[in-house]
């Protein structure tokens, strides 16, 4: 697979403003993933990040390849339009480490200077959330697709606290 043009990838980003939650964007797709919407498992609360970065892929050129998907062994859900979309973070990672060209860049701490200028898709690996192995967002090179619900760089557990909080223990930007 050729890498993605980033640009495409942006314009095809379906955002939180169009579809705010998982009902709204499984309900755009369609398919699998609209009869999935009350699932255990998918919503209507559950994470859409990696459908997010799916669609966007889909519709720039690189699409999900099933094949691809059936020999990593990963879970996709087909939407209306004939096309397959990871649902997991972990899976949709897996999926971009075989499929891009780029080498990734793996960093766990200065994730600003690691990778400032340099446009792509970024996974974050966070431990500590129950639902969620991390998040997948599009970087420009100096901000976050959706800085509001993007951007998990200063995640980290307050000792002061009672309970165990979510941290974020790396990040990973395939540059494109």
């Amino acid at each position: 697979m050729s890498n993605p043009n980033f640009n495409l990838l942006w314009a095809q980003f379906p955002d939180h403003i169009q579809y705010p939650t998982l009902k709204d964007l499984f309900t755009h797709i369609g398919g699998t993933l609209a009869r999935n919407i009350n699932v255990p498992g998918f919503g209507p609360n559950g994470n859409t990040c990696a459908v997010r970065i799916s669609r966007a892929l889909n519709y720039s050129n690189a699409p999900i390849s099933k094949k691809t998907v059936n020999s990593l062994k990963l879970n996709s859900i087909t939407g209306a339009d004939g096309k397959h979309y990871i649902f997991r973070v972990r899976e949709i990672r897996l999926y971009l480490e075989h499929t891009l060209i780029a080498r990734p860049i793996k960093v766990t701490r200065n994730f600003d200077k690691a990778f400032l200028g340099t446009k792509g898709i970024v996974a974050f690996s966070v431990n500590g959330w129950s639902d969620a192995s991390g998040h997948v967002a599009l970087w420009d090179g100096t901000t976050f697709k959706e800085p509001k619900f993007d951007d998990f760089r200063d995640l980290k557990d307050d000792p002061a606290t009672l309970f165990r909080e979510p941290n974020t223990e790396g990040m990973t930007l395939w540059p494109l």
